[in-house]
């Protein structure tokens, strides 16, 4: 109960993640209702993320906003029990939704309650808060707004629904708000709660809520910076709607399952569980330099290392697909990491699982190993084509991690790890009997 309690969200975007997968590796035949609830709920995971991952601080708009708490919001009258609930229960509705797509007045009423949260997070969130941004409005206006508009816009010209339909799709609105919203959260509601809202997200409500008031651009640039990992979680939801809407070949189609898979392995590394910069150093050097602020590698040189190979060599060969070695080097690169993370890192780490073994092992090489049953009988490789993609990972390589580039941004300093990054690493640590007591000058907590 308390992984659910703590970790839902996160669960909800592996189940995103499952969901992307299974749309772009199997291609279901799915009438336009069923998926419109399908890409319904998968909006929904990614609305949560942006509510409670990143940026967070939802916990505390809806106590301070809609239920005007100013004594204990931390805990009244959501708290971290009846918010979980809050929020699972929906994905229970939205799954509904998807299993009877037939019964119309049902998914129209779903979807309203999606198009609901409009009034909250655009209207009534912000001028309270006196923002113009609040957790969760962005994913409410770029996916549950077109989404929404496309559901009831194809339901009116099929005419699927007659005037009795319509009022009870306004009743299953009503009936979502009850079930989901109202008797969690007052059925819950306790001033002694055992379960108060994580410290993190109430600082991160204070954080967003001054952001969203400020002209400026430094702190928001700074913050996306510190949280560049969860950022990725959106690209790889972006690039499996790419794939899923676009015609593309099967080049192309491994190299975007590829892409999008990579971006969920950055997430494994950095964001949950994370610890990877901490474990990394430890393998390749042996020894942990105890200043943070001496490491080879900040949040600002991290994003920018990974991001390079992203674009470089996944997302070039999109546009170069007549040069197979390009490909041919994507493919590659998942085996090295398989091998980095399932052999190299684990001996070193002394353990038998490290942040980013899951996504590299069970994402990145089950598709490059589609890739080469497809192509290698066909013949389409030389030696030639494998010694250029060898020189293509390793020139990249040093551009992300090695070059001067990397170095002249690892060297700013406002950018290291914070000492909440780096005790992501704390089991290892324990593993492989180091003292974190020593690690100092860490990052600022954003």
């Amino acid at each position: 109960m308390q992984l659910m309690r703590k970790h839902w969200y996160q669960l909800g975007g592996i189940a995103l993640l499952l969901l992307c997968g299974w749309l772009l590796l199997f291609r279901p035949q799915l009438g336009a209702l069923r998926l419109m609830t399908i890409l319904n709920l998968m909006a929904l995971f990614t609305h949560q993320l942006e509510e409670y991952q990143f940026p967070g601080g939802a916990p505390m708009v809806i106590n301070r906003v809609v239920y005007d708490e100013v004594k204990q919001p931390d805990r009244f009258p959501g708290n971290e029990l009846s918010i979980m609930i809050v929020n699972a229960s929906a994905w229970v509705i939205y799954v509904v939704a998807i299993a009877l797509p037939q019964v119309t007045w049902l998914g129209m009423g779903v979807m309203f309650f999606s198009l609901f949260q409009i009034l909250g997070h655009c209207l009534e969130m912000n001028l309270k808060l006196k923002t113009w941004y609040n957790p969760g409005m962005a994913t409410t206006l770029l996916l549950f707004l077109p989404l929404g508009w496309h559901y009831i816009a194809y339901v009116l010209a099929q005419h699927l629904l007659d005037p009795a339909g319509w009022l009870a799709a306004i009743f299953m609105l009503l009936a979502c708000i009850v079930l989901t919203i109202i008797l969690p959260v007052q059925g819950l509601k306790n001033r002694n709660t055992p379960y108060p809202i994580d410290s993190w997200q109430v600082r991160r409500f204070a954080q967003v809520t001054h952001w969203a008031r400020r002209k400026g651009r430094t702190e928001m640039m700074n913050r996306i910076i510190a949280h560049w990992y969860e950022l990725a979680v959106y690209i790889a939801a972006g690039v499996a709607m790419v794939l899923a809407l676009g015609e593309w070949s099967f080049e192309q189609r491994i190299l975007l399952l590829s892409l999008c898979v990579l971006h969920v392995h950055f997430f494994e590394e950095f964001g949950f569980p994370g610890g990877f910069v901490w474990g990394g150093l430890k393998v390749e050097q042996g020894r942990v330099n105890p200043d943070v602020g001496k490491w080879p590698l900040n949040m600002l040189s991290a994003w920018w290392g990974n991001e390079w190979f992203a674009l470089a060599v996944y997302t070039l060969p999109l546009f170069l697909p007549q040069y197979h070695w390009l490909v041919l080097a994507a493919v590659i690169f998942a085996f090295a990491e398989v091998l980095m993370h399932v052999v190299i890192f684990n001996i070193g780490l002394r353990s038998w699982y490290n942040p980013g073994l899951v996504s590299a092992l069970f994402g990145l090489m089950p598709i490059s190993i589609w890739y080469l049953l497809r192509t290698l009988p066909t013949g389409q490789f030389n030696w030639r084509d494998l010694l250029l993609a060898v020189l293509w990972i390793a020139f990249n390589y040093w551009m992300a991690f090695k070059s001067p580039m990397c170095k002249a941004l690892t060297a700013k300093t406002d950018y290291r790890l914070s000492k909440r990054e780096v005790m992501k690493a704390h089991v290892y640590m324990e593993r492989t009997h180091s003292d974190p007591t020593v690690l100092q000058n860490f990052g600022s907590e954003e």
